[in-house]
């Protein structure tokens, strides 16, 4: 080995690390959209209808969560927008760290 490479460490200890970082997540990411959907709910002891902003929040959810389409395919406002809010967080975070797409 050269003197100014660095050791990668072997894949195997890298999956394992996700899945074991995502075993901690999935939960917190589960209690964190409980919690918005919770938010979101407590609105309608002062509306009547809130078929629309729930709308508006699942489409919130899909978009900037990464499930209708990948974060990376936003443009760079929007990524940087969906990382601040936690739908990333609670879908499309758990996901790439279990697909090895983000650093454990």
């Amino acid at each position: 080995m050269s003197r100014g490479a660095k050791a990668r460490p072997s894949p195997l200890i890298v999956a394992v690390a996700a899945v074991a970082l995502a075993f901690l997540v999935l939960p917190l990411a589960a209690l964190v959209m409980f919690l918005v959907s919770a938010c979101v709910g407590c609105i309608a002891f002062w509306l009547t209808n809130i078929d629309a902003i729930n709308s508006i929040f699942f489409a919130g959810v899909l978009l900037l969560g990464g499930q209708f389409a990948p974060i990376d395919a936003l443009r760079e406002q929007m990524q940087m927008l969906a990382r601040l809010l936690p739908f990333w967080w609670t879908l499309g975070y758990p996901a790439q760290l279990l697909t090895g797409s983000v650093p454990a």
